[in-house]
């Protein structure tokens, strides 16, 4: 079951698809630069930016209660299901949301991003072969000794042989084993990123948003923003409690950010 996972998590890092037939949306562009929770805080970005909410302190406060998107309407939920709620509690909510759940799955579909316990297949299947690769000298010192005490060097010459193959395959495992990023997003999805225009003006659900409100929205969810841009209240309410040194694998199907 373990080797299966691995083959299919190898396959979604690895075999490029053919890209989508439109450009990125906002939000699948916050999700390739950041993650689940990105895209929270840029969708909050856009409220406030808009007169939609207001931050008190480390709350969320819902000024106009009439959600525009998917994203929208998780967050209008979690404000009215928890009001005091801090800031930081409301993103990592939604960001376990059903809406923002669906577009990971969409990113994964593309190849965008790498599919739901990929990266955590594929770091088991590493583990595994290191510890193979760790008891191969033991191996090969029973036989060894086996050989010594039974005058049959057949032993030795196997031990040897056996040695040498591992150590090759391991090898040629390690050099070609996909880059495994913390924030799961592929090469594939990197290169769609990064193809986007310097002044891209995202596509919004916003009816109303100029293209300067947009423009902004864009350089937002891209980590771009001016010093006189940044929504410093907003910001210092998502300042996150400290937290343990996060794991190797961010596997975003369990939301492990």
């Amino acid at each position: 079951m373990r080797v299966r996972r691995a083959v299919v998590a190898w396959r979604s890092l690895t075999v490029v698809t053919r890209a989508p037939g439109r450009e990125l949306s906002l939000y699948e562009a916050a999700w390739l630069y950041a993650g689940p929770t990105h895209v929270v805080e840029v969708c909050l970005a856009g409220m406030l930016w808009s007169g939609r909410l207001t931050v008190t302190g480390s709350t969320l406060r819902i000024a106009a209660s009439v959600p525009r998107d998917s994203v929208e309407a998780a967050v209008v939920d979690a404000c009215k299901r928890s009001p005091d709620a801090s800031a930081w509690e409301t993103v990592e909510r939604v960001a376990r949301s059903a809406p923002v759940r669906a577009l990971g799955e969409h990113l994964a579909e593309q190849n965008l991003i790498a599919p739901p316990g990929a990266l955590r297949a594929l770091t088991t299947a590493r583990e595994t072969a290191s510890g193979l690769a760790s008891s191969v000298p033991i191996v090969m010192g029973i036989l060894i000794i086996v050989a010594l005490f039974t005058g049959e060097p057949a032993w030795a010459v196997v031990g040897a042989a056996a040695t040498v193959i591992a150590s090759t395959v391991l090898g040629v495992a390690s050099r070609k084993r996909p880059h495994l990023p913390p924030d799961g997003i592929t090469d594939y999805g990197r290169q769609f990123l990064d193809a986007l225009p310097d002044e891209w003006i995202p596509r919004t659900a916003t009816p109303d948003a100029t293209s300067g409100h947009a423009a902004r929205l864009g350089r937002c969810a891209r980590g771009l923003l001016r010093p006189d841009e940044e929504p410093r209240k907003l910001r210092a309410a998502l300042t996150p409690p400290p937290s343990p040194p996060p794991s190797e694998v961010n596997d975003w199907a369990g939301m492990g950010i």
